[in-house]
């Protein structure tokens, strides 16, 4: 369903993301002359690596709208409609209201839309973090949740 075996590098490339996130900013402290082609090229592979890393998220070979949008509702409804631990719980809550928060931002009042918007170029960074965990540990850090909180 969603593939977490992998780590988001677009973000690296696009200075106004890897200082938002947690990871990425490290490499940035360490070495600031880390960026040193010019900045049209280095976005232009962000958004070439977003587009491959959105596909690999999803275990899709091509963009196609309408599959990916089947995808994430299928996320979306495993994540939040079925196995309700306590461990998950909370973090889940979490989440929710960051994707409230992302949907309002477009004068929206729908979770579902929100979680969507969470896969967007400036978000799914983070968001891919925050999944990894909570599918992986069954929790999301208050570090990754309070990072993506921050940004919307």
């Amino acid at each position: 369903m969603y593939n977490s075996s992998f780590i988001c590098t677009y973000n690296y490339y696009d200075a106004s993301l890897a200082l938002t996130n947690p990871r990425s900013k490290i490499l940035f402290e360490q070495n600031p002359n880390f960026h040193e082609e010019s900045e049209a090229d280095l976005l232009e592979m962000a958004d070439y690596l977003y587009k491959n890393e959105l596909l690999t998220a999803f275990h899709m070979k091509e963009i196609d709208e309408k599959m990916f949008n089947s995808k994430v509702q299928e996320l979306y409804v495993s994540l939040f409609f079925f196995n309700e631990d306590d461990k998950s719980h909370k973090s889940k809550g979490k989440l929710k209201n960051i994707m409230k928060k992302a949907s309002e931002k477009l004068l929206m009042e729908d979770e579902e839309f929100g979680f969507i918007i969470l896969f967007s170029y400036s978000y799914f960074h983070l968001m891919h973090l925050c999944l990894c965990e909570l599918l992986e540990k069954g929790e999301i850090s208050d570090e990754l949740i309070n990072a993506l909180n921050d940004i919307i």
